[in-house]
């Protein structure tokens, strides 16, 4: 079975590579005593594919961010919604109930694609192991964004809301 591809792609990504990705983890970039065009051509197509994945990872992050962000927004510019999510529950259940199940849903899309974004970075990364200098200043990158304040909550934030339940929201 394979993929489409996307628009543009000469080759789609088979299922039988997508699962086979310990394997795909080990090829090591040819050496200048044994280079040739097909091992080239793999090492390249290999990386190609996990920048890819990182590439559309980043893309689902930013769709989730912009649309919890837009449901706020809402609930910020628009006097008649705010109103309504102030108002008592028992005038308006429906509509408080759809805004806050819309936010649940939207927050815990935004954490899950950023965990899901680290992860596809990660395994971006190993593949070029082999290049000490990237993934040292690679390194030093994410360790300043890792202890970053923001990060710090959000991966606490995340490891609540997986392991707890629903943001802990007043409703009243």
């Amino acid at each position: 079975m394979t993929l489409s591809p996307r628009p543009g792609r000469r080759r789609g990504l088979t299922l039988a590579n997508a699962l086979q990705h310990d394997k795909m983890d080990s090829v090591e970039p040819p050496t200048a005593e044994s280079i040739d065009g097909h091992a080239w051509g793999e090492y390249v197509r290999q990386a190609q594919e996990r920048w890819d994945v990182v590439t559309r990872s980043w893309g689902v992050f930013q769709r989730n961010s912009s649309e919890l962000i837009g449901l706020l927004a809402t609930a910020e510019t628009n006097v008649r919604y705010s109103l309504m999510l102030m108002t008592d529950l028992e005038l308006i259940p429906g509509e408080q109930a759809i805004f806050w199940a819309q936010f649940d849903q939207r927050l815990h899309n935004l954490l899950a694609s950023a965990t899901s974004l680290v992860d596809h970075t990660r395994r971006l990364i190993s593949y070029y192991e082999h290049e000490p200098e990237f993934t040292a200043d690679f390194a030093r990158r994410n360790d300043e964004v890792a202890q970053s304040d923001v990060a710090l909550f959000l991966r606490k934030f995340r490891n609540y809301l997986l392991h707890f339940g629903l943001a802990p929201i007043p409703i009243t």
